[in-house]
C-alpha cells in the first residue's frame, strides 16, 4: 500500500493553489524536521492555535489542518500537541509525503501563478476583476461531475423502504403532541412548527456529533492515528474513506467509517455534518415534507425544507439545531461562501444568494465555472428530470421558481440570531475551520423598573428547566436575555436523565457568563445583595468560580462566607441555599454597580464541558429556580 494513500489530508492540501500548498508544506515540514530532529525538546511538540504564524498560514487552507492532525498532533485545549506516545515513524511517513509533493508542484512549473488578491478597497469599488482566472474546460468537466454525483444521490431519500425505516424511528405522535400543546397564533401553519420539533429531537435525542470515537473495546477517548482502507462492508454503505483512532487507555485501533447512507446512519446516528444533514434529509422526507440536500463548496452541508403555507424555503441545519438563519453561515461563522446548491428529486438549484448578504464578494470568489455555463446547465439538468412529472406540477415548480429568484434579487440583512459562531464540533476543529463567530450574545444590563424602585429590590429568579427569568410579576425568556456576557457557553438538556443545566459548549475548555446591575441611572445605590441560590455542580476535576465586582472591590463567592481575592478553588458552592439560609452580602453598600461572574473550567477527558455545570435540575421542576438574587437598593 503506498504512503501517499494514507493521507487523505495531503490530497486535500494539495488542491490549494501551488504558492498556497508549497508554503504550508514548508511550514509543516519544518514541524516535522523539528521533532524528529530533537524527540525530547517539548517546545517543539507544542504548537499555539492562536499563534499569528497558524492563524495566518495554516487555519484558512483547506487540508492544512487536518494534514496537522494525521502528523500526530492532537487538539489540547489551546494548543495543538504532538504526545509523548506519538508516531515517529508516521511523521516520517508524511513528512516524505510532502516532500514528493512538494516536489512534483516544484517542477510542473517553473513560475507558478500567483494566487488572485482583492484588496478591500478593490471589493468595495466593485472594481475587482477576475479576467485572470477563467475556468478550464476541465474545471467545467469536474465541477458538473459533482452535480452528477449529488442528483444521483438524492434519489435514495426517495426509496419507500427507507422512508418507512425512518418513521420506525421518529416519534411522531410525540412530536404532533408537543406542537398541539402550545398556543399557536393562526397564521403560524402547524407543519412548520412540526418540522421545529423534528430538528429539536432530531438533534437532542437521536444522532450523535463525534468529534473522536470513544474506543469500541473499552469506551476510553482516542486519538487520529491515520487513515484506513474501507472493507466491502463499508463500501456497501458510501463509506468511501475510514478514520482511524487509537484507544488512549488500550491501545486498540478504532475504525470510523464516513458511511453516505442515509439508511445504515439510521443505525449508526452519529457522524459530522454530512452524516447529519444525510440522516435527517431523509427523515424529512420520511414526513412527507419537500426536502433539498444542500451542499456548500466550502465543505458544509444542510437541508432545506419548503413550507406550502410561508410560499418559500426553510433552512433548516440539523446540527445546529437551528431553522431559518441563512445568513449564520457568512455571518456568524465566516465563511467565504463561493457556490451553495440545492438537491431534491425535482430540482436543481443555486441557492447561494440566500446565505450571501454580499453578493459582489460572493462572485469574486466564483472561479471554477462560466456564469452562464453554470446557469444553463442547471437549467437544462431542471428540465430532464421535471420532464415526467404532471402539467399541473411542473407550472407549480415554475412558479415556485420565479418567487425564488425574486428572493435571491435583493441582498438582505443579517439579524442578531444570525452573528453566532459554530456549535457543533470541537473548538479548535471549528477555530480551524474559521467558524467560531465574530461577536457575543446582545449584552443586557439589569436596571431598576419604577415598581422595583418603590419596593426597594431587584429580585430576579432563573428557572433552567422551562428557561426563563422572573423580576417580580415579569417573565422574561431565555438565559441570555438578562446576561452582560457569556463566552462558549450553552444551555444543555440530558432527555435520558431528565435534567437541565448551563455548561461549556461541547470542545470548549472553559467558559464564562456575567450579569450586571446598574442603579445608577435611577439615581440609586445598592444597599445588600442577598443569594438565595447560585446552584452549581461540578465532577471529576472540573472547577466553577464565582466572582462578584463592585466598585473597586472584588471577592469570591465561597461556601459560606466571602474572602477577598483570595484562592480561586471552588468545587461546588450548592452549600450557598442547602440549608435554605440566604448568604448576605454587605460590601457592596453605597455603590451603583454590581457584576456577577461564573467562570468554567476544567474536566477530564473527551466530555469534560460537561463536569462544569450551573442551575442543574429535573426538566420536570416548574418552580425551582437555581438562580435566585435579591438587589436592595434605595433613592439618593
Amino acid at each position: 500500500m503506498s504512503s501517499e494513500l494514507q493521507f487523505v489530508s495531503v490530497d486535500v492540501l494539495i488542491k490549494n493553489p501551488p504558492p498556497v500548498f508549497l508554503d504550508v508544506a514548508d511550514l509543516l515540514l519544518k514541524f516535522a524536521n523539528n521533532i524528529l530532529k530533537d524527540p525530547t525538546n517539548q517546545k517543539y511538540r507544542k504548537i499555539r492555535v492562536g499563534n499569528p504564524t497558524v492563524e495566518r498560514r495554516l487555519l484558512p487552507v483547506d487540508g492544512a489542518i487536518e494534514c496537522l492532525f494525521e502528523m500526530g498532533f492532537q487538539e489540547d485545549g489551546e494548543f495543538f500537541t504532538f504526545p509523548v506516545n506519538g508516531s515517529l515513524n508516521n511523521l516520517r511517513t508524511l513528512m516524505g509525503v510532502l516532500e514528493r509533493k512538494k516536489r512534483e508542484v516544484e517542477n510542473s512549473s517553473q513560475s507558478p501563478p500567483k494566487p488572485l488578491v482583492i484588496s478591500h478597497t478593490q471589493q468595495s469599488n466593485q472594481t475587482a476583476t477576475v479576467a485572470s482566472i477563467l475556468p478550464t474546460l476541465q474545471s467545467e468537466v469536474d465541477f458538473f461531475k459533482k452535480l452528477q454525483g449529488q442528483m444521483k444521490h438524492v434519489k435514495i431519500y426517495e426509496d419507500p423502504v427507507l422512508k418507512e425505516a425512518a418513521l420506525r424511528h421518529i416519534p411522531v405522535q410525540r412530536l404532533k403532541a408537543n406542537v398541539a400543546s402550545k398556543q399557536i397564533s393562526g397564521s403560524v401553519d402547524i407543519r412548520d412548527l412540526l418540522l421545529l420539533e423534528l430538528l429539536a429531537w432530531f438533534k437532542k435525542e437521536f444522532f450523535q456529533w463525534v468529534n473522536s470515537p470513544a474506543c469500541e473495546s473499552c469506551g476510553a477517548s482516542t486519538t487520529a492515528s491515520g487513515m484506513g482502507h474501507p472493507t466491502q462492508a463499508e463500501l456497501l454503505y458510501g463509506a468511501g474513506r475510514v478514520e482511524l483512532y487509537v484507544c488512549s487507555s488500550c491501545r486498540r485501533e478504532t475504525r470510523f467509517p464516513r458511511y453516505n447512507h442515509p439508511g445504515k446512519l439510521l443505525e449508526t446516528r452519529r457522524g459530522r455534518c454530512g452524516e447529519w444533514a444525510n440522516c435527517f434529509t431523509l427523515c424529512c422526507r420520511a414526513l412527507d415534507y419537500e426536502a433539498r440536500y444542500v451542499l456548500d463548496w466550502t465543505d458544509h452541508v444542510w437541508t432545506e425544507v419548503y413550507s406550502p403555507s410561508q410560499k418559500r424555503w426553510l433552512h433548516c441545519d440539523a446540527c445546529e439545531n437551528t431553522c431559518d438563519k441563512p445568513l449564520v453561515y457568512e455571518v456568524g461563522w465566516r465563511k467565504k461562501l463561493s457556490y451553495v446548491i440545492a438537491f431534491s428529486k425535482d430540482e436543481i438549484v443555486d441557492v447561494t444568494w440566500r446565505y450571501s448578504c454580499n453578493h459582489t464578494d460572493v462572485l469574486s470568489r466564483r472561479h471554477e465555472c462560466r456564469e452562464s455555463w453554470l446557469v444553463q446547465t442547471l437549467f437544462n439538468v431542471r428540465k430532464a428530470l421535471q420532464k415526467d412529472l404532471s402539467e399541473s406540477r411542473q407550472n407549480e415548480l415554475q412558479v415556485r421558481m420565479v418567487i425564488e429568484l425574486c428572493e435571491f434579487l435583493a441582498e438582505k440583512k443579517a439579524g442578531a440570531d444570525e452573528a453566532t459562531g459554530r456549535e457543533s464540533g470541537s473548538k479548535a476543529w471549528r477555530t480551524a475551520r474559521g467558524e467560531v463567530g465574530t461577536q457575543s450574545i446582545p449584552k443586557t444590563i439589569i436596571q431598576p423598573t419604577p415598581e422595583e424602585i418603590a419596593r426597594g429590590v431587584i429580585h430576579v429568579q432563573y428557572n433552567c428547566a422551562h428557561d426563563f427569568y422572573t423580576r417580580g410579576n415579569t417573565k422574561v425568556i431565555g438565559w441570555q436575555s438578562l446576561v452582560l456576557e457569556a463566552e462558549d457557553m450553552a444551555r444543555k438538556e440530558e432527555l435520558d436523565w431528565e435534567m437541565v443545566y448551563l455548561a461549556r459548549k461541547e470542545g470548549s475548555d472553559r467558559a464564562k457568563i456575567s450579569w450586571k446591575v446598574d442603579v445608577s441611572d435611577a439615581g440609586c445605590v445598592l444597599e445588600k445583595i442577598e443569594i438565595g441560590n447560585l446552584s452549581t455542580a461540578t465532577y471529576e476535576d472540573g472547577q466553577v468560580v464565582w466572582r462578584w465586582c463592585s466598585g473597586e472591590a472584588c471577592a469570591l463567592v465561597n461556601p459560606g462566607m466571602l474572602n477577598l481575592m483570595r484562592s480561586l478553588q471552588i468545587d461546588s458552592i450548592t452549600l450557598l441555599s442547602a440549608d435554605h439560609v440566604p448568604i448576605k452580602i454587605d460590601d457592596i453598600k453605597g455603590n451603583d454597580q454590581l457584576t456577577l461572574t461564573a467562570e468554567l473550567r476544567r474536566g477530564k477527558g473527551n466530555i469534560a464541558w460537561q463536569h462544569t455545570q450551573l442551575f442543574r435540575h429535573s426538566l420536570n421542576d416548574n418552580d425551582f429556580f437555581p438562580f435566585d438574587i435579591k438587589f436592595f437598593i434605595k433613592k439618593i
